[in-house]
């Protein structure tokens, strides 16, 4: 079942290089962040207790940020500037 977006933190917001993800239990969750119009734009797993997620490469927009985690699933806006 998908969680509501007070599940996680993300920031900065809006984001120019590095989205770093404010909650330590995820990491090891997979992740996608998919635009506005529903392609998914990248990918990957978060490392680590203060995990990053280099966005430098994402065109300037709105996208979603979307955690599988064995809690479940989190999902959460964020814009790139």
């Amino acid at each position: 079942s998908e969680s509501g977006t007070s599940a996680i933190r993300v920031y900065p917001n809006p984001v120019t290089s590095e989205l770093r993800v404010g909650v330590d239990f995820l990491n090891g969750s997979f992740y996608s962040i998919t635009s506005a119009d529903g392609r998914v734009a990248q990918s990957g797993t978060l490392i680590g207790t203060s995990p990053f997620i280099d966005c430098e490469n994402l065109m300037n927009g709105l996208y979603h940020l979307r955690l599988q985690h064995e809690t479940g699933v989190y999902v959460t806006p964020f814009v790139k500037q």
